[in-house]
């Protein structure tokens, strides 16, 4: 985008990567990130149309692109993640974008072949200038892709660097080829979303047995489990407690992190809450006893 814009400004909505201009606004303050003077990557928040009019009026002449996931983004520690696009907060996204004459990227990595219909920009009709793709696109394989037209990528792409290491790597291409098969043909992001949703209601049936206060942030593709607690010290403690315990009963999540694949049936979704039951019995116990730190055995995360 800066290549093709003479452009340097990002404004960003999401999580592109742990990249150090990914992190600067993801990482905590002391993370060894060397922040320069002045940024070219700007956040703003998701469906926040106002907030984004406002961003874009102080940027926009040196913009070169936007950068959003169009869906069920990441906000922030206390959010959680984002739900459904507002229809006309991306199209106003796309039409100041375009006014501008940058280029307007949708980071599709998760909601790639996971969201109605196989993407954002087909559900909604919003076709971006570049796309990236991963995860979903080898169905977990090393494989990622970034799209765009041939207007764009012919003049620009000598002038960048892409050398990575697994380009050569068949079997992600053979496992690409097969899942991308599978998503033409049987309804993935139907079951997907079923179970997600299904999910979603166990986890707040046993919050609610429990008298737990969390919830189930993001859509059902995307869930993130986040406890409602204003305390931010003893949130990370509740957070990495349920990481712990929810690993004892063989069910990894990442900061609360589930994604629902099609090789989860009903017995995987019985399975996954009744973790989170036994988990959050735990949490809920060492919290009442102001004892949470005392049940870790790994780093607060």
């Amino acid at each position: 985008a800066r290549v093709t814009t003479g452009k340097r400004v990002i404004l960003s909505c999401g999580y592109h990567g742990w990249q150090d201009f990914g992190l600067e606004y993801f990482a905590f303050q002391d993370c060894g990130i060397p922040y320069p003077e002045e940024r070219s990557l700007h956040k703003f928040r998701f469906n926040d149309t106002a907030g984004f009019l406002a961003l874009y009026a102080r940027h926009k002449h040196e913009l070169a692109a936007v950068m959003i996931e169009p869906a069920c983004p990441l906000i922030d520690d206390v959010s959680g993640l984002g739900g459904e696009p507002d229809p006309d907060f991306l199209h106003v996204v796309a039409d100041a974008t375009r006014r501008a004459k940058a280029l307007l990227v949708f980071d599709e990595i998760v909601t790639g072949f996971r969201y109605r219909k196989g993407s954002v920009q087909k559900d909604t009709g919003i076709v971006p200038d570049l796309t990236c793709l991963g995860k979903a696109l080898a169905s977990g394989m090393p494989l990622s892709a970034l799209l765009g037209s041939q207007k764009l990528f012919l003049p620009s792409f000598h002038k960048t660097h892409f050398h990575p290491t697994f380009r050569g790597e068949v079997y992600s291409l053979a496992a690409a080829k097969a899942a991308i098969q599978i998503y033409r043909s049987e309804p993935v992001a139907e079951h997907i979303w079923q179970h997600g949703e299904a999910l979603r209601q166990g986890i707040h049936g046993v919050c609610a047995e429990l008298g737990v206060a969390g919830v189930c942030t993001g859509t059902p593709f995307r869930l993130s489990f986040i406890f409602t607690e204003p305390d931010p010290n003893r949130r990370r403690l509740k957070r990495t407690l349920l990481m712990q315990e929810l690993v004892k009963q063989r069910v990894l999540t990442v900061a609360g992190t589930l994604l629902t694949t099609t090789a989860h049936d009903d017995h995987t979704r019985t399975t996954t809450v009744n973790a989170f039951r036994t988990a959050l019995s735990v949490v809920a116990h060492a919290d009442r006893t102001d004892t949470l730190h005392s049940y870790l055995d790994m780093v607060v995360n």
